[in-house]
């Protein structure tokens, strides 16, 4: 279930992603201050786009942390998973599994990076 609605501020938001776990909201700063970089084609939208992705998928505290350590510590690998979860590239249950399971997203980790990529430069050439 959310946890996020649209009257909330940007700490609000931050908080209720991070769970009090300071390196998730980090992570999480860094995901919405680079995200216009990483991913322009969202526009106006691309800093909040990850945490609603977070949001969407229920991934919090610990497991952003999780997921950012399957993402190499990467912030572009990381925006690339969300962001094929949002292109429909990777479903919610396997991020899920992915978690609990990291030995499971080594083996499918980079052929969703290279998808995410291919269709973002696909969107990208058609702006």
């Amino acid at each position: 279930m959310s946890r996020l609605d649209l009257s909330d501020t940007l700490d609000a938001v931050v908080s209720k992603l991070g769970e009090d776990n300071a390196l998730a909201i980090q992570i999480i700063m860094h995901l919405m201050s680079n995200a216009p970089h990483l991913d322009p084609v969202l526009g106006d939208m691309a800093e909040l786009a990850p945490c609603m992705w977070l949001d969407e998928l229920e991934i919090y505290g610990t497991d952003i942390v999780t997921l950012f350590g399957l993402c190499e510590q990467h912030l572009g690998k990381m925006h690339a998973v969300l962001r094929g979860y949002q292109l429909g590239i990777v479903t919610k249950g396997a991020i899920h599994e992915w978690i609990r399971l990291p030995k499971v997203a080594f083996v499918n980790h980079e052929k969703i990076v290279r998808l995410v990529s291919e269709q973002l430069d696909a969107e990208r050439k058609g702006m």
